[in-house]
């Protein structure tokens, strides 16, 4: 099994630790999350692995967890591994968010994350991307209003989405005039 970074609350370092142990004991842990916008308003997202841990069979933006690397070092590798999407770091845009979530609480996990999150422009086609059958069944690409109702179910609050969504739009990562439309489950 992989070791993470793991951290207090507040964000601060605290070590490493094995990603399954650091999940069973509730340690926090940093993700990136990628939002792959297009010119169309349509954000990239993956349909988890029915094998993963947290939010099986979910849809949600490409995430990856930090080990030994920056937010914006752990985003890259994460498109590269999980979709090999190879992106220049620079294309990454930093949203200035950061959320604590817990992601799972069930008899074997009590994960907790603190999601950074980033946006991407991206205009390619989903069949150039060869994806890691391991973390990911499926891409696709999503209306922006489509968001946050059934089954795309995002994994954080509502408000915060919002924020989200209200960053891609600043950031002129979406179009501009679209708004989310969404119910938050």
């Amino acid at each position: 099994m992989a070791n993470i970074d793991i951290f207090y609350k507040d964000g601060s370092y605290k070590g490493s630790m094995d990603r399954d142990e650091a999940y069973r004991t509730g340690e926090w842990n940093r993700v990136s999350w990628i939002f792959p916008c297009n010119d169309r308003g349509e954000i990239l997202l993956e349909l988890r692995s029915k094998e993963k841990a947290v939010y099986p069979r979910t849809w949600a933006p490409p995430t990856e967890t930090l080990r030994g690397e920056t937010n914006k070092q752990c985003a890259v590798r994460g498109l590269q591994e999980e979709l090999r999407m190879a992106i220049n770091p620079n294309e990454l845009v930093d949203l200035g968010l950061e959320f604590n979530v817990n992601m799972a609480i069930t008899s074997r996990y009590n994960i907790n994350h603190i999601q950074h999150v980033f946006g991407l422009r991206w205009n390619g086609d989903i069949s150039d991307l060869t994806i890691d059958k391991r973390e990911v069944e499926e891409v696709r690409l999503f209306p922006h209003k489509s968001l946050g109702k059934a089954p795309l179910f995002m994994p954080i609050e509502p408000t915060r989405l919002k924020q989200v969504f209200t960053e891609l739009r600043r950031n002129r990562l979406l179009p501009a005039g679209l708004h989310f439309l969404g119910l938050y489950l």
